[in-house]
């Protein structure tokens, strides 16, 4: 099968913000046998063409414009959901995503929904948000953000001198947590928007093969949800695998959701992570913990074993006359 992923629907400076996403994708469908392009707004005829969920206006008119292209040719159409969407919105975009604004935030869920109805298929990243949208398509399932062939050691060759990387947004439950391993003595390096700073990706990897440990955090704690009843909680699948995939020993706060790595990382309460961070590197546990976790999750999550059924299942969903 052809795969295309179109990004038309993307700002321009968003594009270094979904590379991650877009790179795992093509080499998740690669590494499954399937061929894949990546297209800045061309349509394949007989392709899957795959978006990206970020519709905001214009959907309808995008939507409009696949439906007349599908009267004079064969066309599938699917998209992929990689945000949290849980009762009509994102519950961690008070963070920054849309400057706190909530009506712009709604309209990106609402435009995702739209696109969704009308798409031959869909696939979540986050699987709450496959359950909250049960039922939006007849052929939907969640994606498994899982292993391909990563970085050779022999490529990576560093000397472990840096006690803890960190990179994301930084948010204050961030901070806090930062500053609690800062207290006990731990060396940390953040890097991020609102952190120490961007960081090219050449500098990110070599900062990750230079980590003893790679600190996983989440953007808000459960008691800063904006939604009454909500965890805003999940496992940042990129930031996890990227850490996994060059064998740094992963140390993240307990995340009881949408978090299929927790067999392969340290976790614990927010208020022990500073304990259990120094604890590793005084005893060097983290030496042998990290290519471990790494190793079980190269074997327990590779893409051909968890993503190679979702995409024919996906295939074999289509609608013969669509």
């Amino acid at each position: 099968m052809h795969f295309n992923i179109i990004l038309s629907n993307h700002h321009q400076t968003a594009y270094f913000a979904m590379s991650q996403t877009v790179t795992y994708l093509r080499n998740a469908l690669s590494t499954c046998g399937h061929d894949v392009t990546i297209s800045m707004s061309e349509l394949h005829r007989g392709a899957m063409n795959v978006f990206i969920e970020n519709f905001e206006a214009g959907v309808e008119g995008l939507v409009a414009e696949i439906e007349e292209h599908r009267k004079s040719i064969p066309l599938r159409v699917g998209v992929v959901s990689t945000e949290l969407m849980v009762d009509g919105t994102i519950p961690y975009a008070q963070s920054g995503l849309y400057r706190n604004d909530p009506d712009q935030v709604r309209n990106r869920v609402a435009g995702f929904e739209y696109f969704a109805r009308h798409a031959d298929f869909v696939w979540h990243l986050v699987e709450r948000t496959a359950v909250n949208f049960n039922g939006i398509n007849r052929n939907q399932a969640v994606f498994p953000y899982g292993h391909v062939e990563g970085p050779s050691a022999r490529l990576r060759r560093s000397p472990k001198d840096l006690d803890v990387v960190f990179f994301g947004r930084m948010t204050p439950h961030r901070r806090a947590v930062i500053d609690s391993l800062r207290a006990r003595n731990i060396a940390v390096v953040d890097v991020g928007y609102l952190g120490a700073g961007w960081v090219p990706d050449f500098v990110l990897s070599s900062l990750l093969d230079r980590a003893k440990i790679g600190l996983n955090l989440t953007l808000h704690s459960l008691d800063d949800t904006p939604i009454a009843g909500v965890d805003p909680r999940f496992a940042s699948c990129a930031r996890i695998v990227e850490m996994l995939e060059r064998d740094v020993c992963v140390v993240s706060e307990e995340i009881p959701l949408d978090n299929p790595y927790r067999n392969h990382m340290v976790s614990a309460p927010v208020s022990q992570l500073a304990d259990v961070c120094r604890s590793l590197l005084d005893s060097g546990e983290w030496q042998t913990l990290g290519p471990a976790a790494a190793a079980r999750f190269r074997r327990e999550m590779d893409a051909i074993v968890v993503c190679g059924p979702v995409i024919a299942r996906t295939c074999g969903g289509l609608d013969p006359n669509g």
